[in-house]
């Protein structure tokens, strides 16, 4: 759901609607790709005007961290551009292979999924072994695991940047690096998404 203040306009398209334009397997192979770099890119994005106006509200709750709030609004303000153009250019790269035009982006339509995915490998594959399915379902296991700790780590770090921005009473580093924790990891579980779906 984009949040307020979001500068990133779009129609919302559904997966199946992206792989069904496609006519081969390649072609929907990489409408595929290519949706769910919308995903991430949009996600990225709106990670950005979410920290943006967290980093408006610290600044409030710590007046006297001027000069540290102040670098650290420059360079959210640099991040925060260039997520916006990667995900327009995300946008478009979807747009023209879906043959929908620059009049209206496509929005992702479609959460990824996050939670565990049964392969039911040795029921497909009973009798007919394929090494490469056998790993695809090891790996997928694995990411849903990554997937579950990088959840956990967001939300530990969320709550870090709430305790230390309480105690800071100094300039506000702390509080700054407490923050771009948190962004890493936010950034963390969505490449992770991206990686899992």
């Amino acid at each position: 759901t984009a949040p307020p203040g979001s500068q990133l306009t779009g129609t919302p398209v559904k997966l199946q609607d992206v792989i069904a334009s496609g006519r081969t397997r390649h072609e929907q192979a990489h409408r595929i790709e290519a949706y769910w770099d919308l995903c991430s890119s949009v996600a990225d994005y709106y990670l950005g005007v979410r920290e943006h106006d967290e980093l408006r509200q610290l600044q409030q709750m710590l007046p006297s961290a001027g000069a540290a709030m102040q670098q650290a609004a420059t360079e959210f303000d640099v991040r925060l551009a260039t997520s916006r153009l990667a995900a327009v250019a995300s946008q478009r790269r979807l747009a023209s292979m879906i043959g929908v035009g620059s009049q209206s982006l496509p929005l992702p339509g479609d959460l990824p999924h996050c939670g565990s995915y049964q392969t039911r490998y040795q029921e497909i594959f009973s009798g007919r072994p394929s090494v490469e399915a056998q790993e695809l379902a090891a790996l997928l296991s694995s990411r849903y695991a990554e997937l579950k700790d990088a959840a956990i780590a967001a939300r530990r770090a969320q709550a870090w940047v709430g305790e230390v921005a309480q105690n800071d009473r100094g300039a506000g580093t702390d509080t700054l690096r407490a923050l771009e924790l948190l962004a890493l990891r936010r950034r963390a579980f969505i490449q992770i998404a991206r990686d899992y779906n």
